[in-house]
């Protein structure tokens, strides 16, 4: 019932209550896919049934520090959070702001874009793409850069790391935003 209590909003499409082994509990709405298994991937985007859910993870603390279990939450991305991304930052309209990742060798936008569709998480890029502001965003420049956007227009971006919710070292790199803008 309170579960079910979060979704009457609209906000939500699902939400879910697992315990520390991970077996659901509780859940209403969409199914959601297991919690992020790395304490850094409180926000994943997932593919689920035709749609992306951005799902939040919290962990639900217990005695001692212990995790008694994880709640979770989804809102369709192309509702919530791919709209936020494709407003133009600035009064021209020609900006337009991404979210990357790199995944092997490969970039993956992570959001739809302006000027292609269905591209979240399914477009790709060589990282060795180096004039492409988001493989430069990967690589670890950050600040004002210019060189060819995804769609071969040359264009000035400003590139900007996604801060990690706490200062724990992993493995990959967190996400990068992009924002592009033509000269």
């Amino acid at each position: 019932a309170v579960l079910s209590a979060v979704l009457d909003g609209g906000t939500y499409v699902g939400a879910q209550l697992t315990d520390a082994a991970g077996n659901v509990v509780s859940a209403a709405g969409a199914p959601l896919p297991a919690p992020p298994a790395r304490a850094d991937q409180r926000l994943v985007l997932v593919p689920v049934a035709g749609r992306i859910l951005a799902v939040a993870a919290c962990a639900v603390p217990g005695d001692g520090g212990q995790a008694l279990g994880t709640v979770s939450i989804a809102s369709d991305a192309a509702v919530r959070l791919f709209p936020l991304l494709l407003r133009p930052t600035a009064p021209n309209g020609s900006t337009q702001s991404y979210l990357v990742r790199r995944d092997g060798d490969e970039i993956v936008f992570l959001n739809e874009l302006r000027h292609r569709q269905n591209t979240a998480l399914q477009f790709r890029f060589p990282i060795t793409e180096t004039a492409l502001p988001a493989a430069q965003a990967i690589q670890g420049v950050m600040g004002v850069t210019s060189g060819t956007d995804y769609r071969g227009v040359d264009v000035v971006a400003a590139l900007t790391g996604v801060p990690r919710p706490s200062p724990r070292r992993y493995a990959d790199p967190p996400p990068r935003r992009c924002r592009a803008a033509h000269p």
